[in-house]
C-alpha cells in the first residue's frame, strides 16, 4: 500500500505538473502573439491622421486583423480602429492605466451564427486579450486592446488533461496490480521459511531450512536461522546426554 501510494502520488504531481505547465507555456505562447500585434499597430498607427500607416498605403492590410478581437483609442479614449470581430462579440476588458499592460481571459456569449468560428461552437468561448497603452516618442497616443478567441487551446489542453487523467488510471491499475504480484513473490520465500521453522521441534531438530540465494536477505536470514538450530541440536544433544550419564 506504500509503495502504491508514494507510486500514484508521484505520477499525479507528474501529471499535473506537466498539465499546469503545457498550460503556461502556451498562454505564454498566447500573449507573445498578443504583444507582438500590440507593438505592431503601435509602431504603424499615425497619432496625427488618426490612421494606420498600412492600413493608408494598402487597405488589404486590414485582414490580417480578421482573427483578432482590437480596439485602438486615441488619446482622448474614442475608438479609431475597431476589427470587424468586436461588431459580433463584447468582450469586458478595461483600458489600462499608466504603463501598465494587463493580461485577462476572459468569456464571451457567442451570438448565433457567428462568421469567425465554425459551427458547433460552445454558446461561450474563452478570449485572451492584453490591455495596454500606446506610446510614440515617449508620449502616451492612445491605448490598445488585443484579444484572440483560445477554444482550440483549451480543448488542447482539455484532450491533454483527459489523456493524463486516463494515464494516472492505467498507471494506478499497473502498479496496484504490479506491486501485489512482486509483494506475494517477495512474500511467498518468508511464508516457506515460517512454515518450515514452525515444523521443526525436539524430534526432527537435524532438520534445515533450504537456502536458495545465499547472497539476498532471505538466504542470509536461513543462515542465521539454521545457524541458530545448529546451536540448539548441539545444546539439545549436550542436555541429552547429560541426562544419560547422570541416570547411568
Amino acid at each position: 500500500l506504500w509503495y502504491f501510494s508514494i507510486t500514484l502520488t508521484i505520477v499525479l504531481v507528474f501529471s499535473l505538473g506537466t498539465y499546469w505547465g503545457m498550460r503556461s507555456l502556451l498562454f505564454r505562447a498566447i500573449d507573445g502573439e498578443l504583444h507582438l500585434l500590440a507593438d505592431s499597430i503601435e509602431r504603424t498607427y499615425s497619432p496625427f491622421f488618426n490612421e494606420f500607416i498600412d492600413l493608408m498605403v494598402s487597405p488589404e492590410s486590414a485582414n490580417r486583423y480578421l482573427e483578432y478581437y482590437v480596439i485602438v483609442y486615441n488619446a482622448s479614449g474614442k475608438p479609431v480602429f475597431v476589427s470587424p470581430m468586436t461588431q459580433v462579440i463584447s468582450l469586458d476588458i478595461p483600458l489600462s492605466h499608466d504603463s501598465v499592460r494587463t493580461t485577462y481571459t476572459v468569456n464571451a456569449k457567442l451570438p448565433e451564427k457567428v462568421p469567425f468560428f465554425r459551427a458547433g461552437s460552445r454558446e461561450k468561448v474563452a478570449f485572451r486579450a492584453i490591455s495596454r497603452p500606446m506610446y510614440y516618442e515617449d508620449q502616451q497616443i492612445g491605448q490598445v486592446i488585443v484579444g484572440v478567441p483560445i477554444e482550440r487551446f483549451n480543448q488542447s489542453l482539455e484532450k491533454l488533461l483527459w489523456v493524463l487523467l486516463a494515464g494516472i488510471g492505467l498507471t494506478g491499475a499497473l502498479v496496484g496490480g504490479g506491486g501485489y504480484f512482486l509483494t506475494r513473490q517477495m512474500l511467498n520465500p518468508i511464508h516457506r521459511i515460517t512454515e518450515k521453522a514452525d515444523q521443526i521441534s525436539h524430534s526432527n531438530l537435524g532438520e534445515r531450512i533450504m537456502v536458495h540465494h545465499k547472497e539476498d536477505e532471505l538466504g542470509q536470514l536461513s543462515i542465521v536461522l539454521n545457524n541458530l538450530l545448529e546451536r540448539l541440536q548441539k545444546a539439545f544433544d549436550s542436555q541429552q546426554q547429560f541426562m544419560a550419564d547422570a541416570a547411568h
